[in-house]
C-alpha cells in the first residue's frame, strides 16, 4: 500500500510536469492592418486559469532571429477566453477590444515581423516566417488549429486581406467564433460571372472603381490549374474552354487569394469573394469555395508566342501558359540569391541571355538606356511556393545537379508550363510541370575542357579572379594585412576543394603569366597564399618547364593595406624579370558628411594598389610591363554617391553610414555603380604613373585585372578612346589625395590615354566574364598599348565561371547536399581572361645584319629617286657610310660580334633618320657630300693592305668630278638648282666609285700581318 502511494505521487508529479511543459496558451488571431491598426490576441485552450507572467511576447524585427524586442505578459487567464493587445494608436474599433493598449515596440510590427509565444524560457507557439519573408503584410491571420506549435504553418491560418478596423474587430476577442470552418457556398450558389469579365482587357479590373483598391463580391467558377498555399497563400483557376470569351487581351485566369485545404489541381471550384486590386494584380479575395469534383476536360497550357514581349502578360495573367518551340527561351539568371527578393531565383529571356547596356553602349547614351528598358520587358521570373527554400535545391528541377543535369546561362529551356502571377511590379511564371536535364539545351554556350585561341602565339598571358583565394585555414597561415580578416574559405575542406579548382583551371589555361586578383594579401613567405598556390599549381605540372615563380614585393611586403591584393605567377623557362616590381599607389578619398541630424560623418575610401613587373621574352628578348588591377568594387559608396541622396546638403545615415531612404529628386541611374568616378581617379593614376616611366616599362605595356567597369564604362572608356568631345564628359572623384597629398590632376577628363580594348578589337563589345543581376558584361579586361596590341594574336574569356551556377563553387554554405564536383567549373565567380602575344623570335647578329642591309638597299634607292631636295645631304650620306661599311663587315668572315652589332646599329640609325625628309639643300650641303667624296677618295688611295682596292682610272674620274664639284662652291654665279643638281651627280659618282671595288689578292698578307 505504501508503494503505491509512492508511485501514485511520481505520477502526479510526472503529469504535472508535462502540463506545465506544454500549456493551453496560443496565439489565435494576428492582424496587421492600415497604418497603426495592429493586434495580437491570446486565448487559453485549457482547462485551468493561467499566471501570464510566466508568459512572453517576442518579435523578430525583419524576421532576423538576433534581432528582437520582448513584452512580458501580466495578469491571470481564464480557461476559454481571450486576452487581445493592441497598439495605442489604432482605430476604436479595434482598441475596444483590447485588454492592453500599449504604444510598445512588440505592437510596432510589419509583415514580415514573426511573433513568439515563449512559456519561461522555451518558445511554444509561432506566427510568421523567419528571414526577411513577408507573411503577413496588410493581412488578417485567424487561427484554425486549437493548439500553439512553436513552427509556422500557413494552412494553419485563414489569412484574409486587412480591411477596415470595423470588420477586423467583429472577430477579435471572440476566438470560439474564430475557428468555425470558412462558411462554405455551394457547386449551384449564385450565378457565376466569367473570370475574364473579372480581369478585363485593361490592366486592372473594370469591376474596379478608379482610385480605389477593392471591387465588389462576386462568383466565380473555374478550374483549378495550381495551388500555392505557401508562399502565395491561395489557388489559381481558368475557365472551362466553352466559358472563354474568344477575347485575346482579356485573360481567362485568376488568382484566389485564401487558404482552401485540399483543393488539388484539375478539380472544378466554385467561388465567392472579393475582387482586389493587390499591388496590380487582379484577383479574388476568398469568402468561401465549393468544390465541384474533378472535370473531365484538362486545362490545356496557352502557347506564349515568341514575339510577345515577356513583361507584356496581362491578357494572360492568373493563366496556365507554356513556352516551346520557336519560343522557348533563355536562362538569362542562373538559379542564385537574390539580395532585393532574399529568395534564389532563376530568371529566363526571349532569344538570347541580357547584356549590362554599359557594357555595349556608353553611359547614359540613349541606345544604353533604350536597352535597360528592353531589359526590363525581356526577362521574366520562374517563381515558386516554397516559403523556405531547402539549401541547394530546385523545387522545379529536382535532378539539379553539378555533373549532368546542371543550368549554364544561355541555355534554352525548351518547353516550360506554369501560371503566371504579378507582384513587385513583375509578371513570373509558376511551374506546373517538374523540369527535368533534357529540358536544357546547352548548346550556345556548351562547356570546354580548354580555353580556345584562334592562334597561340609564343607567349600566353592570363588574368584570373581567384574569388578570395585564402589559406587563413592553413595551420600557420602568415598574417595578412588587414588584421587576419578572413573573405575566403572557413573550413579546410572548402578551402582544399577551392585550390582543387583553381589549380585546375589555370592548369588547362597553360598561360606563361598570369595575373591575379582576390588573393590574400598576407606575403610571400612558405606559408603565403600565392606560395600556396603556386606550390599546388606546380605539383600538378608534368614538365617541369611548366612550372611557376611568383613575383615578390621588396623586401616581401604587403601590396596595400586591404586583407586581398593582386598578384603575378610566371614561368622562369619562357620569361625573365627585368627590373624590379613597381607598386603603383593609388587615390584615396576622404570627405566629410552632414547627416539629417546634423551630425558630421567622416569618411575614408580606398582603393587596391597596383602591381607593375617588367619581363624579358627569353626566345625574342622583347620586353613586356604587365600591369596588375582590382580597381574599386561597384558596391560600396563613394563620396559621389552620397551626393545623390543629399537634400539642402545633408545625407540621412544610419549608423554603419549606409543611406537611408531614396535618392533625392533629379537623380537619373547611369547604371555604372558606385565609386564610378572615384575609379575613374584610378584609371588617370595608373596610366599617368605608366606613361610618365617609357625607358623603364618600354612601348610593350599590358593592362590587366578586374576593373569593376564594364566596357563602355566611365574607366575604360578614359584608358581607352574617349575623345573628351562628346556631350557628356568623364569626371574625375573630388576629395582625394596620393600619397597623403591632396590630388586631383583635372575635374574633367581631357581625353583617353590610347590602350587598346584587346577583347573589343578581336571580338566586338558583346563579350564578358561576369554576370550580375541576370545581364552580362565583362569587368576583367586587357588593354594594351598600340605597340603591343600589333603582337596579341587572339584574346578570349574562359567562359567556366560566369555562366555556372554558383552552387557549384567551393563553398557548402548554402549548397545544402548538394554534390561538389573538383573540375574547372565554377572554379570562381569571374570568368579567367587568356590571351596569345606573338612576338619576332631573335635572329642571330648576322641574319639581322642580312635583313638591315636589304632594307637599307631598298631605302637608298628610294633616296636616290627622290626629288632633289628632298632628304637633308648629311642624311643620305650618312646612310651611304653605313651602307658600305655594313656590306664590308658582310663579307668578313673573320669579323668580330662587336664589330656586327655597330654595323647594325649605324644602319638602324640612318635608316631611322630617313624620317625626316627636307625641301630644299644648299652649297652647305654640297660641301659635306664633297668632303665625303674626298675622304672616300683618299681612302681608296691608301687602301694597299685592306680587303678591297679601286682601280686607278676609278679614281681618276672621282677625282676629276670632285674638283667639277670644288668648282661650283667657289662660284658666286651659280643659283641653287646647280648646286642641287651638282650634289644630286656627285652623290651618284659616290655610289658609282663604290660599286667599283675589287677584291685585293693580298689580303693574305694583309691578315698575316
Amino acid at each position: 500500500m505504501c508503494y503505491k502511494t509512492v508511485f501514485s505521487l511520481t505520477a502526479l508529479a510526472l503529469a504535472t510536469h508535462t502540463a506545465a511543459a506544454t500549456p493551453s496558451l496560443f496565439i489565435s488571431e494576428y492582424i496587421e492592418g492600415k497604418g497603426f491598426n495592429k493586434a495580437i490576441e491570446l486565448f487559453n485552450g485549457g482547462k485551468e486559469t493561467l499566471d501570464l507572467s510566466q508568459f512572453t511576447l517576442k518579435k523578430y524585427i525583419n524576421g532576423k532571429p538576433s534581432s528582437s524586442h520582448d513584452y512580458p505578459l501580466t495578469g491571470q487567464l481564464a480557461p476559454g477566453k481571450t486576452f487581445v493587445l493592441v497598439h495605442q494608436q489604432a482605430e476604436k474599433a479595434l482598441t475596444d477590444k483590447a485588454n492592453v493598449v500599449k504604444k510598445h515596440n512588440i505592437l510596432n510590427f510589419n509583415g514580415d515581423d514573426p511573433i513568439a509565444l515563449y512559456y519561461q524560457d522555451s518558445r511554444i507557439d509561432l506566427v510568421g516566417e523567419f528571414g526577411g519573408q513577408s507573411f503577413g503584410k496588410d493581412q488578417q491571420l485567424i487561427r484554425l488549429t486549437q493548439q500553439a506549435s512553436a513552427t509556422y504553418n500557413s494552412s494553419d491560418w485563414q489569412i484574409i486581406s486587412a480591411r477596415s478596423a470595423q470588420e477586423m474587430a467583429t472577430s477579435l476577442g471572440n476566438h470560439n467564433a474564430d475557428t468555425q470552418p470558412t462558411p462554405q457556398i455551394s457547386c449551384t450558389t449564385g450565378t457565376p460571372r466569367l473570370i475574364s469579365e473579372i480581369q478585363g482587357s485593361g490592366n486592372k479590373s473594370p469591376l474596379v472603381p478608379d482610385g480605389q483598391y477593392e471591387g465588389p463580391e462576386v462568383i466565380v467558377e473555374g478550374i483549378v490549374t495550381q495551388t500555392t498555399p505557401n508562399r502565395f497563400k491561395g489557388f489559381f483557376i481558368q475557365e472551362e474552354s466553352w466559358d472563354s470569351d474568344g477575347n485575346p487581351t482579356t485573360s481567362e485566369g485568376i488568382f484566389v487569394y485564401g487558404q482552401a485545404p485540399g483543393l488539388t489541381v484539375g478539380e472544378k471550384v466554385r467561388v465567392k469573394g472579393k475582387v482586389k486590386e493587390y499591388y496590380n494584380q487582379t484577383q479574388l479575395d476568398l469568402v468561401a469555395y465549393s468544390k465541384c469534383g474533378l472535370q473531365q476536360e484538362v486545362i490545356q497550357p496557352l502557347h506564349v508566342s515568341a514575339d510577345t514581349p515577356l513583361q507584356a502578360l496581362e491578357p494572360y495573367e492568373g493563366m496556365l501558359v507554356n513556352w516551346s518551340g520557336n519560343a522557348a527561351l533563355k536562362v538569362t539568371k542562373n538559379f542564385s540569391f537574390n539580395y532585393t527578393s532574399f529568395r534564389s531565383e532563376m530568371v529566363l529571356s526571349k532569344d538570347h541571355p541580357l547584356f549590362k547596356p554599359t557594357q555595349v553602349y556608353p553611359t547614359l547614351s540613349k541606345e544604353a538606356q533604350t536597352l535597360a528598358n528592353s531589359n526590363k520587358q525581356q526577362s521574366i521570373t520562374i517563381e515558386t511556393d516554397v516559403s523556405k527554400q531547402t539549401n541547394g535545391v530546385i523545387s522545379y528541377f529536382p535532378d539539379f545537379g553539378p555533373f549532368q543535369n546542371y543550368i549554364r546561362i544561355g541555355d534554352t529551356l525548351q518547353n516550360i508550363t506554369g501560371v503566371i502571377q504579378y507582384s513587385y511590379g513583375r509578371y513570373g511564371v509558376i511551374p506546373t510541370v517538374t523540369l527535368s536535364g533534357s529540358d536544357f539545351d546547352h548548346q550556345n554556350y556548351p562547356r570546354t575542357d580548354t580555353p580556345q585561341l584562334t592562334q597561340e602565339g609564343n607567349l600566353k598571358v592570363a588574368s584570373f579572379n581567384v574569388l578570395n583565394y585564402f589559406n587563413r585555414v592553413v595551420p600557420g597561415a602568415a598574417d595578412n594585412a588587414a588584421n587576419n580578416s578572413n573573405r575566403g574559405a572557413t573550413k579546410l575542406d572548402d578551402f582544399y576543394l577551392q585550390r582543387t579548382k583553381i589549380v585546375n583551371a589555370i592548369t588547362r589555361m597553360d598561360a606563361d603569366i598570369i595575373g591575379l586578383m582576390e588573393i590574400e594579401n598576407n606575403g610571400f613567405s612558405d606559408n603565403s597564399a600565392i606560395y600556396d598556390l603556386a606550390t599546388a599549381l606546380n605539383k600538378q605540372q608534368t614538365d617541369k618547364d611548366n612550372y611557376y615563380q611568383f613575383v615578390s614585393t621588396p623586401n616581401s611586403e604587403f601590396i596595400g593595406s586591404d586583407a586581398i591584393t593582386v598578384g603575378l605567377l610566371f614561368r622562369p623557362s619562357k620569361v625573365a624579370l627585368k627590373g624590379q616590381p613597381s607598386i603603383i599607389p593609388m587615390p584615396e578619398q576622404h570627405f566629410t558628411l552632414t547627416t539629417t541630424d546634423d551630425k558630421q560623418k567622416t569618411i575614408t575610401k580606398q582603393q587596391r594598389e597596383t602591381l607593375v613587373q617588367s619581363f624579358k621574352h627569353l626566345t625574342s628578348g622583347e620586353t613586356l610591363t604587365i600591369a596588375v588591377n582590382h580597381l574599386k568594387s561597384k558596391g560600396s559608396m563613394c563620396f559621389e554617391d552620397y551626393q545623390d541622396y543629399a537634400v539642402d546638403g545633408k545625407v540621412a545615415l544610419d549608423g554603419k553610414n549606409k543611406v537611408k531612404g531614396k535618392p533625392a529628386p533629379g537623380y537619373v541611374d547611369d547604371l555604372q555603380g558606385s565609386c564610378n568616378e572615384f575609379r575613374v581617379s584610378a584609371a588617370v593614376q595608373l596610366a599617368q604613373y605608366l606613361q610618365s616611366k617609357p625607358k623603364q616599362y618600354g612601348n610593350n605595356i599590358l593592362l590587366i585585372g578586374d576593373f569593376n567597369a564594364y566596357a563602355q564604362e566611365d574607366p575604360i572608356r578614359v584608358l581607352t578612346d574617349y575623345t573628351g568631345k562628346e556631350q557628356r564628359l568623364i569626371k574625375t572623384a573630388e576629395h582625394t589625395t596620393l600619397n597623403g597629398h591632396p590630388w586631383r590632376p583635372f575635374t574633367t577628363v581631357p581625353n583617353g590615354f590610347g590602350f587598346v580594348d584587346l577583347t573589343r578589337k578581336h571580338h566586338g563589345l558583346k563579350t564578358f566574364s561576369y554576370s550580375f543581376d541576370g545581364e552580362l558584361g565583362s569587368l576583367d579586361h586587357a588593354l594594351a598599348s598600340t605597340t603591343l596590341a600589333e603582337k596579341v594574336k587572339d584574346i578570349t574569356h574562359w567562359h567556366i565561371n560566369s555562366l555556372e551556377n554558383s552552387l557549384f563553387e567551393y563553398s557548402k554554405k548554402y549548397s545544402g547536399q548538394l554534390p561538389k564536383s573538383e573540375d574547372h567549373f565554377s572554379a570562381s565567380d569571374h570568368d579567367p581572361l587568356l590571351l596569345s602575344i606573338t612576338f619576332t623570335e631573335k635572329k642571330t647578329t648576322k641574319e639581322t645584319l642580312n635583313q638591315l642591309i636589304s632594307s637599307a638597299w631598298t631605302h637608298y634607292r628610294k633616296v636616290v629617286h627622290a626629288p632633289l631636295g628632298v632628304y637633308p645631304i648629311h642624311t643620305q650620306m650618312k646612310l651611304m657610310q653605313a651602307l658600305f661599311f655594313a656590306l664590308e663587315v658582310q663579307n668578313n668572315p673573320i669579323a668580330s660580334e662587336q664589330y656586327i652589332q655597330h654595323a647594325i646599329s649605324r644602319l638602324q640609325q640612318a635608316i631611322s633618320d630617313l624620317q625626316h625628309p627636307m625641301t630644299a639643300v644648299n652649297k652647305a650641303g654640297l660641301s659635306s657630300v664633297v668632303q665625303i667624296a674626298e675622304n672616300l677618295l683618299q681612302q681608296a688611295n691608301n687602301d694597299t693592305y685592306h680587303l678591297w682596292y679601286y682601280p686607278k682610272v676609278a679614281t681618276q674620274q672621282m677625282d676629276k668630278f670632285i674638283q667639277h664639284a670644288k668648282n661650283i662652291l667657289a662660284s658666286d654665279q651659280v643659283n641653287q638648282r646647280k648646286v642641287n643638281n651638282t650634289t644630286f651627280k656627285l652623290l651618284q659618282k659616290i655610289t658609282w666609285f663604290s660599286s667599283q671595288r675589287r677584291i685585293n689578292f693580298n689580303f693574305s698578307f694583309f691578315v698575316s700581318h
